[in-house]
């Protein structure tokens, strides 16, 4: 192809003709959104990773009836293990997340691309090894599940810094809302997946599917994603010039950690306060609810999977909506981008309120199932604005905000069953009322504290003086006269 004019491919672009070339290209050409989707889905196996255990646990400690012809014969559990035991089992893979500000500085130093594939990754290969690990020794396995939970929260903390490099203005919201969502997408599908290859081939099978999963995603990551656009081999150079003029690039120095003005920054500790509300809220979800359903609406616990199901799908929907939306709103300019945030958190509390407030006065089955599942979509639309908090707070810095956060959640998934054994002491109606109305009081300060500190705008300690340019013009330029001059 041959070039006549200037007109037909200008070669000197002002910064509007690069938006347009942009337009040129079709969003299912753009590399940025087929990472996205590649991040929800290592969203969702990492949930699959973390909670594959809560299934084969009890069929590791259960005794199994065989029949055999005209005769039955009872097959003892393969490990005896006591409550206590099983706890500790279940719970060492949390203690891992204490480390989760780790994976915010390893991504920051190497990028969040290779720190999220590699926590998958190690993840991916401990868990495969668990059968073994397991009839070594219990405290080998225990062991084992700590250092998936150490991989795993570096994957997570680290994976906010891919879209720190990767997401446009335009649509950050909408990129780190999708890949996201797989967290939310996975809590919905976990038990239902891991219980059917346990129940079909065994809860050993069912650590070596999930792992071998999460290894051929990883394959697929490492080889068809980079850290950021400078360096990805499967890009249009039209998007890679656009995504230069739109994202900041790697920092030129090494990044420097100012720790006071972190732990002292108000809207950072109001980002920390909203994620302890919001994992409280969601450990309701996944350790309270069979524990209301028995006691209240009077329901088969069996039944928790159906039940667990639907309002970890609202908030996969909710999500995915509200972070498009969110954008719309942010690339309307009436506001500004703090107030954006508050619009959304406010908005999310008050609707949670209310159906909770329903729900306290109901309590009966359909209509908590009901208010159960909305009260799961209109918070997750908070979830939108909160996502992409840390990138609009310290884009440098966003892994270890996250990481930072998780420990703080993790507060919240411990508290929240020692607070609930404290008031619900005889399992009576009126105690999970009282229960209820405790977590409207946490939305209400969660909300009333966001308001007051929070914010959305670039925090002054959080400034890079230099940065490396994703792309060049010139170069981009370069390579356009050359091609096209032939």
């Amino acid at each position: 192809m041959v070039v006549k004019s200037n007109e037909e491919f200008p070669l000197k672009m002002n910064y509007d003709d690069k938006i347009n070339l942009h337009k040129d290209v079709p969003v299912f050409y753009r590399k940025r959104y087929y990472i996205s989707f590649l991040a929800f889905f290592g969203m969702v196996i990492s949930v699959l990773l973390r909670t594959n255990l809560s299934i084969a646990i009890v069929e590791m400690t259960s005794n199994k009836t065989i029949t055999e012809g005209n005769e039955t014969r009872i097959k003892e559990a393969e490990f005896n293990w006591s409550s206590v035991e099983k706890g500790l089992i279940l719970s060492s893979f949390s203690f891992g997340y204490f480390f989760s500000p780790l994976g915010g500085m390893l991504a920051s130093k190497y990028g969040g691309v290779t720190v999220f594939g590699v926590g998958i990754m190690i993840t991916s290969v401990l868990t495969m090894l668990s059968p073994i690990f397991v009839r070594l020794n219990t405290i080998v396995f225990m062991i084992g599940r700590i250092f998936e939970g150490i991989a795993e929260s570096c994957s997570i903390s680290g994976s906010v810094e891919i879209f720190v490099h990767w997401a446009p203005e335009n649509e950050k919201s909408r990129l780190v809302g999708i890949g996201a969502s797989g967290f939310y997408f996975g809590a919905a599908l976990a038990y239902p997946i891991c219980g059917f290859a346990a129940s079909l081939f065994g809860w050993e099978a069912m650590f070596v599917i999930t792992g071998g999963i999460s290894l051929l995603w990883y394959f697929i990551w490492f080889v068809f994603v980079s850290n950021d656009p400078s360096s990805d081999k499967f890009i249009s150079k039209k998007e890679k010039l656009y995504l230069a003029e739109n994202v900041m690039g790697p920092p030129a120095t090494e990044i420097k950690y100012p720790w006071a003005s972190i732990l002292t920054s108000r809207p950072v500790w109001a980002f920390f306060n909203e994620r302890l509300i919001a994992a409280w809220l969601v450990s309701f979800t996944i350790y309270c609810l069979p524990l209301y359903i028995k006691d209240v609406l009077n329901v088969d616990v069996k039944d928790i999977g159906l039940i667990s199901f639907i309002p970890n799908f609202s908030s996969f929907l909710a999500l995915s909506i509200a972070s498009f939306i969110t954008d719309y709103v942010r690339n309307l300019k009436i506001i500004s981008i703090s107030n954006v945030h508050k619009l959304f958190f406010t908005v999310a509390k008050i609707l949670s309120f209310i159906i909770l407030v329903v729900m306290i006065l109901s309590m009966d089955f359909k209509t908590s199932i009901v208010c159960l599942t909305l009260f799961r979509f209109c918070y997750s639309f908070s979830d939108a604005a909160s996502s992409v908090l840390p990138i609009d707070l310290a884009p440098y810095h966003a892994g270890l905000l996250v990481g930072l956060s998780t420990v703080v959640s993790s507060v919240g998934y411990v508290i929240n069953p020692i607070i609930l054994g404290f008031i619900v002491r005889h399992h009576s109606v009126e105690e999970w009322r009282i229960y209820f109305a405790l977590l409207c009081c946490c939305i209400i300060w969660a909300g009333i504290i966001f308001c007051i500190f929070g914010s959305g705008e670039l925090e002054p300690w959080a400034k890079q003086k230099e940065f490396q340019k994703v792309y060049s013009e010139d170069k981009y330029e370069k390579e356009m006269e050359i091609k096209y001059s032939q």
